[in-house]
Parts: C-alpha cells; sequence; structure tokens
C-alpha cells in the first residue's frame, strides 16, 4: 500500500497495442501528488498530443491489425516477432489497420520496412476512410532484405474510429512491411469490426487573378472531396504571367501547395504580368542619309513590326536595304522576333550644275549687305560669352565680324537679343559651329549677315533665328532643324527662320531647312494695322533646300518674296501660303512628295502667287486663286540673277547647302568679349543697366567679371539706405544675369550698387 495518497494519471508506454493506466509512484509526497495533479489539469488533453502507438502483423487479426492482400512470412530476418507483409509484388495490394483517434488532427503515420533489390525508392499511397491521404509515400532502397528502416507520413484523422490502408501502385517490386506506428493525440488500437465515423465532404473552389493570368490544377482533381483528403493544388502561369502567391484559405508562395479538406475552402492563385519580351534594332547607313523608324526607338516588343523609311541626304539617292532587311523598297517592314541589324545604303548624285554662292538677291540693293567687314574680330565659345558680346551691340554700329567656335548648348531654352545697331557679321568657324537650344533674335538692326551657323532645337516660345526690323541682311549656308514626329507637339518648338516687322533687303539662301514642323514665317500677324509696316518687306529666297517639315514654307504676309531654285521634299502639309495680299514670284523650284506645293488661299486674306518653271513631283495640286504677274516689273526686283533648270535643282543643292560648304576665313585677330569697357576706357568691372528700367514686378540686373570672384549686389533707396540684397556670393568669370522680383520695393527712384574686390559700380533703377 502507498502511504501517501495516489490518483490515477495517463502514462505513454512503448506497449504494441494499448496506452497503460497506472498509479503514480508511491513514493511521491502530497505536494508531489498536488502538483501532478494541476499539471494534469492544466494539460488536459493536449498533454497527450505526442503518443505513439505501435500495432505489429499478428498472426490472426485482432484489434489494430484488420486485413492484408499477399502474404504473412519469416523468411528474411530482423522482423519485429519474426515475421512481415509480403505484398508480393502486385498492383492495388496492401494493408489495413484501424485506428482511434479521441479528436480529429494530424497523425504520424510510420512503416518499419526492408527493401532491397535494384532501383531506388518505391512508391506506395495511404489512404484514411477509403480516400487518397498521400498519393506517394516513399520507400527507399535499403541494402538488403535483412535490414529495417523506417518511413513517415502525415495524415489527417477524423475523430473516432479510422481506416488506415497502405497500398501499392504498380506490379512491381515493393517493400516488405513489419509494423505501423501511428503517432499523435493519444491514438489507440481499434476493433476490426468497428465503423469509421460517417464520412463528411467539403467542397474546394479555385480561381486565378488576373483570370488571363494562368490556370489551377488539383490532385486529385475535383471539386468535392472528403475530409482530412489532402490536395496538392499547382498553379500554372499563363505565358506572359508569373505566379506570385497564393490568398485564400491558403497563403505564402508555394508551388504546389498542399492542403487538408477539413472545412470547405477557396483558394486564388495570383500572377503578375511579365515585362514582355524586347529586342533591339540596329540601324546603320552606308553613304550620307538618315533612316527613321515607325514606331520610332531602338528597342521593341516581341512580335512588333517596324516600318524603316530611308531619307537620303543632299545629294544622295536610297540604294537598297542590307543585313536583316534586303530590296530596295522603301518604305520597308521588319518583324521583331529577334535583335535585328539593318544598314540602309545611299550613292551619291552625280551631275548638276555649278553653284554660284555670291551673294545675289534684295540683299545686294540698298547699297548692299556688308555686315561687320572691315571692323574687328571676336571669338566665342560659351554661351555666356555670346551673351555678353549680344549686351556690348547693343546701341552699337562699329562693324565688327563675331565668330561662334565649336557647340554651344542650354539645358533651358535661351533667346540672345542683340539690337539697336548695324553692321555686324555672325559666322560659325569651319563645319562643327552650333547654337542648340539657343536662338538669335536680331532686332532693330542694319546690315547683318549670318553664314555657316548650325542652330537647331530651340524650344517654344523661342525661334531659332529671327530678323525683326532688319535692313539688308544676308542669311546664307546655315542648318536650321528640330525633331519633328511622335511627341513632337505644334507648340515644341516654334519658328526656324522668322522674318518680320518690315525686315526688308533681304536675301535667305543655300541654306538647310529640315525636320521642323513651322518652318518659316514671314510677317508674324494678320492684324490690319501691321500692313503698311511689313507691305515693304522684300526678301530672296534662293538655292534653298527644304525637307521633312510640315508647313510655313515659307507663310508670307503682306510683303513680296522672290522664291527660285530652292528644293522642297517630303513636305507634309503645304508649302508656300501667300496671304493678306503678300506676293510671291516662285520660279524653277522643285516640289516632291509635297501635299500641298502654292496656296493662296489656305488662310483668310488671300494673296498672289506667279509661278513659272517649277517641278512637281509626287505632289498634290497647287491652290491658286490670284497670280500677280504685273506685280513683278523690274523695279520689283532691282537685281541680277539667273535661273538654274529645275531639273538640275535636286542634284545641285543637296551636296552644296549648310555648314561646311563656305570658307568664311580665320579671324585674324580677337579682342576679349568686352568692347562697352574698352570703347570707355574703363576698369574690367562693367555693370550694364538692368533690364527693364524702368520696371514693375521684375527686373535683371546684369554685369560682367573678368575672373571668377566674389560680387556683391545691392539696392539702395533715394536717401541711401540699403533696401536690399540681391545677392552676395562668389560668381564665374563671364556676364552675368540676375532676375530679381521687386515685390518689396515702392514705386520710386533707385540706386543698385555691384561691389567686389576689383571696385564698385552703381546706376539707377526706377520702379513703378
Amino acid at each position: 500500500m502507498c502511504r501517501e495518497m495516489c490518483c490515477c494519471c495517463v502514462v505513454p508506454t512503448r506497449d504494441p497495442t494499448s496506452i497503460l493506466l497506472t498509479q503514480p509512484p508511491c513514493y511521491m509526497n502530497k505536494n508531489q501528488h498536488v502538483l501532478l495533479a494541476f499539471l494534469l489539469l492544466l494539460l488536459g488533453p493536449a498533454g497527450f498530443a505526442q503518443t505513439t502507438l505501435r500495432i505489429e502483423d499478428a498472426a490472426t487479426f485482432s484489434s489494430g491489425f484488420c486485413a492484408f492482400e499477399g502474404a504473412r512470412q519469416n523468411s528474411y530476418t530482423g522482423a519485429s516477432g519474426g515475421y512481415y507483409i509480403n505484398l508480393q509484388n502486385s498492383g492495388a495490394k496492401g494493408i489495413n489497420w484501424k485506428v482511434n483517434a479521441p479528436a480529429a488532427g494530424t497523425y504520424t503515420l510510420a512503416w518499419r520496412y526492408a527493401n532491397a533489390g535494384s532501383g531506388s525508392a518505391t512508391t506506395g499511397k495511404v489512404l484514411v476512410n477509403g480516400v487518397t491521404a498521400v498519393a506517394s509515400a516513399s520507400f527507399p532502397k535499403t541494402s538488403s532484405w535483412t535490414t529495417w528502416t523506417t518511413t513517415s507520413v502525415t495524415v489527417s484523422l477524423a475523430s473516432g474510429i479510422n481506416t488506415v490502408r497502405l497500398e501499392t501502385i504498380a506490379s512491381s517490386e515493393f517493400a516488405n512491411i513489419d509494423w505501423i506506428e501511428v503517432t499523435g493525440n493519444s491514438p489507440t488500437a481499434a476493433s476490426c469490426t468497428g465503423t469509421p465515423p460517417p464520412v463528411t465532404n467539403y467542397t474546394l473552389s479555385t480561381g486565378n487573378s488576373p483570370l488571363a493570368g494562368g490556370t489551377v490544377s488539383g490532385n486529385p482533381a475535383g471539386s468535392s472531396f472528403t475530409s482530412g483528403t489532402t490536395v496538392t493544388l499547382t498553379a500554372t502561369p499563363a505565358a506572359g504571367y508569373t505566379f506570385t502567391g497564393w490568398s485564400g484559405s491558403a497563403t505564402g508562395t508555394a508551388n504546389p501547395i498542399t492542403i487538408t479538406m477539413d472545412a470547405n475552402k477557396t483558394l486564388t492563385a495570383n500572377y503578375a504580368a511579365q515585362a514582355p519580351t524586347q529586342y533591339s534594332l540596329s540601324v546603320t547607313t552606308s553613304g550620307s542619309g538618315t533612316v527613321s523608324g515607325n514606331p520610332a526607338g531602338g528597342t521593341y516588343t516581341a512580335g512588333t513590326v517596324v516600318t524603316l523609311t530611308a531619307t537620303p541626304a543632299s545629294g544622295y539617292s536610297f540604294s537598297g536595304w542590307s543585313g536583316a532587311l534586303s530590296g530596295s523598297a522603301n518604305p520597308a517592314t521588319i518583324t521583331m522576333d529577334a535583335s535585328k541589324s539593318v544598314s540602309a545604303v545611299f550613292t551619291q548624285n552625280t551631275g548638276g550644275g555649278t553653284a554660284d554662292l555670291s551673294m545675289i538677291g534684295y540683299a545686294t540693293g540698298n547699297g548692299g549687305t556688308t555686315g561687320g567687314t572691315g571692323g574687328p574680330s571676336i571669338v566665342v565659345s560659351t554661351l555666356a560669352e555670346l551673351q555678353a558680346w549680344a549686351l556690348t551691340r547693343e546701341n552699337n554700329t562699329t562693324p565688327e565680324v563675331l565668330y561662334i567656335n565649336g557647340k554651344i548648348t542650354s539645358s533651358q531654352t535661351v533667346l540672345v537679343t542683340i539690337k539697336h545697331g548695324a553692321n555686324i557679321s555672325i559666322y560659325g568657324l569651319g563645319s562643327t559651329a552650333e547654337l542648340q537650344n539657343v536662338g538669335l533674335n536680331i532686332r532693330n538692326y542694319d546690315n547683318v549677315i549670318v553664314r555657316n551657323l548650325k542652330i537647331h532645337e530651340v524650344f517654344y516660345p523661342n525661334d531659332a533665328l529671327t530678323l525683326d526690323d532688319v535692313v539688308n541682311g544676308w542669311v546664307d549656308h546655315c542648318e536650321f532643324y528640330s525633331k519633328i514626329g511622335a511627341g513632337i507637339g505644334v507648340d515644341t518648338y516654334d519658328g526656324l527662320l522668322d522674318i518680320k516687322n518690315g525686315s526688308r533687303y533681304i536675301t535667305v539662301s543655300w541654306n538647310y531647312l529640315h525636320h521642323h514642323m513651322k518652318n518659316m514665317l514671314f510677317g508674324h500677324t494678320d492684324n490690319s494695322s501691321q500692313a503698311a509696316i511689313d507691305a515693304p518687306m522684300r526678301i530672296t529666297l534662293h538655292h534653298n533646300f527644304i525637307e521633312s517639315t510640315d508647313g510655313r514654307n515659307p507663310s508670307l504676309r503682306y510683303g513680296a518674296v522672290h522664291m527660285f531654285n530652292n528644293y522642297f521634299r517630303n513636305i507634309t502639309d503645304y508649302g508656300v501660303a501667300v496671304r493678306q495680299g503678300a506676293h510671291a514670284l516662285i520660279q524653277n523650284n522643285v516640289y516632291e512628295n509635297v501635299k500641298l506645293p502654292i496656296t493662296t488661299n489656305k488662310f483668310d486674306g488671300e494673296g498672289f502667287a506667279c509661278e513659272s518653271g517649277n517641278i512637281f513631283s509626287n505632289s498634290g495640286a497647287n491652290s491658286i486663286t490670284q497670280t500677280g504677274c504685273d506685280f513683278w516689273s523690274s523695279s520689283q526686283l532691282p537685281y541680277a540673277f539667273s535661273l538654274d533648270p529645275a531639273s538640275d535643282i535636286t542634284t545641285l543643292l543637296p551636296p552644296n547647302v549648310g555648314v561646311g560648304k563656305v570658307d568664311v576665313g580665320t579671324p585674324p585677330a580677337t579682342r576679349a568679349v568686352r568692347p562697352v569697357a574698352e570703347a570707355k576706357g574703363a576698369e574690367s568691372l562693367e555693370l550694364y543697366p538692368s533690364f527693364p528700367n524702368p520696371a514693375r514686378g521684375t527686373t535683371i540686373f546684369r554685369f560682367y567679371l573678368p575672373s571668377a570672384s566674389k560680387a556683391r549686389i545691392s539696392v539702395y533707396d533715394a536717401a541711401g539706405k540699403q533696401v536690399a540684397v540681391v545677392a552676395d556670393r562668389k560668381f564665374e568669370a563671364g556676364a552675368q544675369q540676375l532676375p530679381y522680383s521687386l515685390g518689396r520695393l515702392g514705386a520710386g527712384f533707385y540706386i543698385y550698387e555691384l561691389a567686389t574686390e576689383g571696385g564698385t559700380i552703381r546706376k539707377t533703377l526706377v520702379v513703378r
């Protein structure tokens, strides 16, 4: 008898068929009994969550071991109890056990087995209550039939009696099975005559997001499953999609995913669209010309059909394609099913007349156009130097030649204005002088020459080159362009060459203007008050090559223009539009692939167009409502000229227009960009008049520093009191411009001061 009070408890045992009820040892004292009772109360049934039940293969069917197909043998040693079950290498043969589970849950089934022979593992399937719980249970090979090991799977058991069956899949060699162990929440061996609980079925719904993203398959297939069935779901993405994870009754990114049907469940496979396959298209040229693609770009989605159009440069013709394209079709299409390289071959034209590059036309009248001939020369190579030079030319009539050396560019559109003066030549040095996003506005200036200069991609609202109230001007051998096509709107850029406000005695010759929407505007408004100002406009437009533009080639109001020996190619809207009573004499030009070559009535206020000797190739019909040829008497053409045959123009012009075709000379001497200071004998420091002045709202303080230094701009009222500091910092050398808001200054008279280590300069400012 125990000396202390004892209580019954359940203790796991290794008994093959039962869980043993026993008493706690009598050597436990009272306090230990209380503690044990407390632990049992705390743990409850969960305290036995990992007990193990072993069921041997008995000689007769008994509790737990209930049926098998095959033979109970003892040919090989090492089996527990000496015997094992041989399923005799047949398909759909198995062993049945019955297990009682006190509560539904997950249990581990383990078998002791031997599996010699050739090959690797053999597999069987596990059924619980007649439903496949594990479709493929692996039994790896052992070294011999007397070498025993274990393998295990996890299944779900229902509460109560469960029939567990291990069954062969194929009619091939299978393992010899010794015993089964069931580990879980206190399983016990059940009577072979016991009945499993009623089967409960649950539904499984699957979906895809997006619907076109892929498909979901199940193993076993179906949508209704017996309770405890394990189903493996596999998401298969559609082409162009990637599986990203599951949502609903299960989550995560495992694929396949295995779920246990212990309730109705819904799972959605989620997908993300893949970036489409991209291929590159490399286009090169042999000879001189360009190739455009539609759609544009060098990288394309697989399957894209690209249309390539070859455009010969001046003096060249398209010969054909090589590389991934062949033949001479133009345009040609290519399908992007791989990265490809294409080359367009251009050959140089032969024939044509002889180019006369001397000045002719209206610029020779009114005493002629000489520009800055005879004056000093200056070279600029930066935007700051160009701006500083422009400031020095304000109200300046001293002849001067400006040479632009190399490329001057700006990240933001800039307009350099040269105003109120006379007698300048602006030359580009060599063939590399260019202004990018930097426009020139020459206003109220006489005797101006601009030659051998490239100006391009000047963004709205600025024009590339403007002659505004210029008397005697020559624009010769320049190149003007921007871009045209996808993404370029009507207000991306403004004009390439605008001539307005009564500018007269102007010649525009041997220029290359291309790839732009609003090309040339001669006369800037329909306002009738402008008629008296613009009616004296006289412009000669000869030997210019104009291609791949939209309109304004040119658009002419009020004045008169003489157009001869020009080459217009690939014009998508209209060539010359003569309007508001303007007159145009149009002789021996070539219009090739021009939608509307000549019109007098496209816009309100009709003009006059007298045309003769022109060649129209693959172009639309003209729309000329009035000719006005009697206007062109000798008094309206006060200069000598000769017409090249129109048939020569397509070969004569392209090789001879644009930059690098004329020698503008080398500057014989250069000097610093400081003509104002030198002319006045002032110190090297320079403070220019603010602009505007008088001012309202904002003004711009402008000054020049000969070297990088600290400078302070201050503003004082009429009493001498400092009222503002505009800037107090170090500046780089050169011309400087500081916009300043006048909002804090009342109307009145002020003094602004530039102070540096090199001196102090003051000027006046009037605020309205």
